[in-house]
């Protein structure tokens, strides 16, 4: 088989300096099985519906490069759409919105855009994708913001996010969340989330 990744490592911005690092691999190998043998993947916990809808807060602790001293909250929530196509997949769309006070911070104490109030909000829209284990839901979406003042200098309209969630139950689950732009992390986050199913 021939396999290709990109990695990032980093402290997902949470400390600065954020000394992280990415690049490229390429695998190539050779698989072999002694006893071929079926397995199930087990059962489908918690729901057989399609139709899954969440709705989260989640909230962050952050650095900032200009002031690596001091620590800045980040707070917000989303709504998302999931609609499972299997056992292992499910499709997603959905609307975030979020305050960055280290945005205020970096804004006001910048000598061309201090004077002008940059607005710390960000509304986001994203779609993607869930791969489905059982009581562990691993997402990828890619988001555009459809309202940010802070300029592109500093925040990428384009955006991905990279999540874990693991469900206590059929209604709740516990998560976390890297918001990365560009090629640098941005935000990691801790999210609670509510399940609603049809």
């Amino acid at each position: 088989f021939l396999d290709a990744t990109y990695s990032h490592f980093s402290n997902g911005n949470t400390k600065n300096p954020n000394l992280g690092i990415n690049y490229p691999n390429i695998g190539l190998g050779v698989e072999y099985r002694f006893k071929p043998k079926q397995k199930p993947l087990g059962h489908l916990l918690f729901y057989t519906q399609k139709w899954r809808t969440d709705f989260a807060v989640y909230g962050s602790n952050k650095s900032l490069p200009i002031a690596p001293t001091k620590r800045f909250w980040a707070y917000g929530g989303h709504v998302l759409v999931s609609y499972r196509t299997g056992m292992l997949h499910a499709f997603t769309l959905g609307a975030e919105m979020y305050v960055d006070k280290s945005m205020r911070y970096g804004m006001d104490n910048h000598n061309i855009y201090g004077s002008q109030h940059i607005d710390d909000k960000f509304v986001g829209i994203m779609g993607g994708h869930e791969f489905l284990f059982n009581r562990c839901i691993f997402s990828q979406q890619l988001g555009v913001y459809v309202y940010k003042e802070v300029p592109e200098e500093f925040v990428n309209r384009i955006y991905h996010r990279w999540g874990f969630h693991y469900k206590l139950s059929k209604n709740w689950m516990v998560g976390l969340n890297l918001n990365a732009n560009l090629q640098k992390a941005f935000l990691f986050d801790a999210r609670l989330v509510y399940s609603i199913y049809k």
